[in-house]
């Protein structure tokens, strides 16, 4: 007879218990006790060559945490300085179509909220329905569109004693991209020179294949400017465990909107736009968390 405590989607790894085990396991690797936390997307790999001081912990030496086996996600956890900031980075997604549940997906922040982290900085590689996004681009989230949270994949789902310790499951989302961010995202884009960016609205799908003609035009109709595959349930659990959350795409293809066209989406082509565009992120990154930094207390 099934045990009803432990749903099927509910492995014992999958506890706050095992999560308080992963980060004290971490918290004796490094004196490192950063307020800001990033999660690097699709082509931001090499973005932690710019964190001096570096401590790097691997994926696969951390208890119950999960390995990522996507192309350019390496799985390294680092930890270190932006001009004096402490940071840490987590190089590498889990993503939903791997076969890990909503829980796995999203066990990084969980670990940066018992780790002390208040702030978010979330990025990834989208792409674009909207034709004043082209690929290179850089779009900060305003809002998102749960296309596998709203067909019963939410990163919240789980028997109530577990999801409550980690704050209100029933959350309002209205604000879940904090406008202070955004503001402070914008100012230091104009410091370093990082021209016209976007604004507007990220919808979540499953993947890994990329969308059908239909459904980049539903996409579109829905209300999204950019599609991905990552970074909302990381948003919601950061919005449930309290953190301010900024989030952030770099474009790195038109989705398919003509049955007429011979383009083909490519994924290594989508790290090499995101490579391409490292240098200037890492610039726009660097006085960003510097702004988080000094704001006034």
């Amino acid at each position: 007879m099934d045990d009803l405590s432990k749903p099927r989607f509910f492995s014992d790894s999958n506890t706050y218990e095992a999560v308080e085990e992963i980060a004290s396991w971490i918290k004796g690797r490094t004196a490192y006790r950063p307020k800001i936390g990033i999660i690097c997307g699709t082509g931001l790999d090499t973005f932690p060559n710019e964190i001096s001081d570096r401590v790097e912990l691997e994926y696969s030496d951390i208890p119950h945490f999960p390995m990522p086996s996507v192309l350019g996600h390496p799985g390294r956890l680092v930890f270190g300085r932006l001009d004096g900031v402490e940071i840490l980075c987590f190089v590498g997604k889990i993503f939903f179509f791997e076969g890990y549940d909503s829980f796995q997906c999203t066990v990084a922040v969980r670990v940066m909220k018992l780790l002390g982290i208040s702030y978010l900085i979330l990025s990834n590689a989208a792409g674009s329905v909207d034709e004043d996004m082209r690929p290179g681009d850089i779009m900060v989230m305003k809002d998102h569109i749960n296309l596998v949270g709203l067909a019963g994949n939410g990163p919240l789902i789980g028997p109530s004693p577990q999801v409550d310790r980690w704050g209100e499951r029933y959350l309002c989302l209205s604000q879940v991209y904090d406008r202070t961010l955004r503001r402070l995202a914008e100012e230091a884009a104009l410091e370093v020179g990082l021209q016209d960016l976007k604004e507007g609205v990220y919808m979540m799908v499953g993947g890994p294949n990329f969308e059908t003609v239909a459904e980049a035009r539903m996409i579109r109709v829905l209300g999204a400017n950019v599609v991905g595959m990552s970074t909302v349930s990381d948003a919601i659990v950061a919005v449930q465990a309290g953190m301010k959350v900024f989030s952030f795409s770099i474009i790195s293809n038109l989705c398919l909107l003509n049955y007429n066209t011979t383009l083909n989406i490519d994924h290594a082509e989508n790290i090499a736009i995101g490579q391409q565009k490292t240098p200037l992120i890492a610039k726009w990154i660097r006085k960003f968390v510097a702004n988080i930094f000094n704001q006034p207390a």
